[in-house]
């Protein structure tokens, strides 16, 4: 980790040692950013990069609590390395967690003589919420305080939490300290970045690395496919069937979503883990998702495969281990699995062509009731009652 001295603007590395107590800055990117090729070079007092840089180094001394080091996405990574650009985005979110004080800097927020309440539509309206990079400085940091253009204090995270909630539809609790950001499902965390956007497509799934805990290379010009590799690992550490709990209007997919913006909806959706006998392990093969639904020994119905569809056909609705609940977050009630198991859970329909099967109508989340289980209803229910292993291939992007 590279810091930068706040009185000499000279920069320290701290890769092999212990780092100092440092503060951290968010931001939206300007055109004239300055660089760390710049400082090195002895271009520290040109443009309007340089100018922010400066003020924030001021600002951070002056505080009641002052800090000799700050850190800035900016000019504190040398960005032709290739490899230090891709060990910093996998360390960024660690890097914003471990800082003292993280100060949000937000430049179209004007400077006001008017009260707290006056400047809170302008706050929340601030392009800093709608941007991808700056979810996880929100969340990551315990300490966080926002500034107008000026370097004026609004207030902390805690205390801008239901202002930051209507602008974020983060619930509070994770905003306020009660919650931690991985206590969420992963399809409610993935609903905190569906309105977000960036500005190089691939980022859109680098700047969440951090808040699913993975690590990933940096391949830009994948597109897409990073998102997609993203989910990838986030599967092969997590059973948080919530990653599947996403609508898109693609007719035809498989079960991992094209974007954030899938997962639009689900940010009530409440994880359940799953014992083995009620979900075996789920894994990427070359035949796409290999998922299988465990059989109950205590069901008392088994499928009739005169209900089935003609082959070709199939229609099967595969229950996942999530539900509509997020009231359980809230409260800290965690529902065992046969307490969820009685109340509606969500289901998504796959359809089987030829060998392998496809997830069909991506449009809608269907649920299913402990009754509904192991009866035909446009289609079959597949969950506790019936064993059988699915290939779900994956639509090209």
């Amino acid at each position: 980790m590279r810091l930068l001295n706040t009185n000499t603007l000279r920069f320290s590395e701290y890769f092999d040692r212990p780092v100092p107590r440092y503060a951290i800055l968010s931001h939206r990117w300007d055109e004239e950013e300055i660089s760390f090729q710049n400082f090195t070079e002895g271009k520290a007092q040109m443009g309007r990069g340089s100018a922010k840089v400066m003020r924030f180094c001021e600002f951070a001394r002056s505080q009641p609590r002052p800090h000799q080091w700050v850190w800035l996405d900016t000019c504190c990574i040398d960005k032709r390395s290739s490899a230090e650009l891709g060990q910093a985005i996998n360390s960024m979110y660690a890097w914003y967690q471990n800082a003292e004080v993280c100060y949000v800097y937000l430049k179209d927020l004007p400077s006001t003589t008017k009260s707290k309440a006056g400047t809170r539509p302008i706050f929340r309206r601030s392009v800093w919420f709608r941007r991808g990079w700056t979810l996880q400085e929100l969340l990551a940091p315990s300490h966080v305080i926002f500034c107008d253009r000026n370097w004026r204090v609004l207030g902390s995270k805690s205390e801008l939490a239901r202002d930051i909630t209507t602008a974020t539809g983060i619930p509070q609790a994770f905003l306020n300290g009660n919650f931690r950001p991985r206590d969420a499902s992963i399809a409610m965390r993935m609903s905190w970045a569906s309105k977000r956007i960036t500005t190089r497509l691939e980022d859109m799934a680098y700047c969440l690395l951090g808040l699913f805990n993975v690590n990933m290379s940096m391949l830009y010009g994948e597109g897409q496919k990073a998102f997609m590799r993203l989910q990838q690992e986030i599967i092969s550490r997590s059973d948080d069937e919530s990653i599947f709990a996403w609508r898109s209007n693609e007719p035809v997919w498989g079960m991992l979503a094209s974007s954030p913006q899938a997962f639009g909806d689900s940010g009530t959706i409440v994880n359940i883990q799953l014992s083995p006998e009620e979900r075996l392990p789920y894994r990427m093969t070359n035949k796409g998702l290999q998922i299988q639904s465990a059989s109950d020994t205590h069901a008392s119905d088994e499928i009739d495969p005169s209900t089935l569809l003609p082959m070709g056909y199939d229609s099967h609705f595969l229950e996942l281990g999530c539900f509509y609940g997020a009231r359980h977050v809230m409260t800290r009630q965690q529902p065992d699995a046969d307490a969820m198991w009685e109340r509606s859970t969500l289901t998504i329909e796959l359809r089987r062509t030829g060998q392998f099967w496809q997830r069909f109508n991506c449009h809608q989340l269907g649920s299913v009731t402990n009754a509904d289980r192991g009866r035909r209803q446009n289609g079959t229910f597949v969950g506790r009652s019936l064993q059988r292993t699915y290939y779900v291939m994956q639509s090209d992007l």
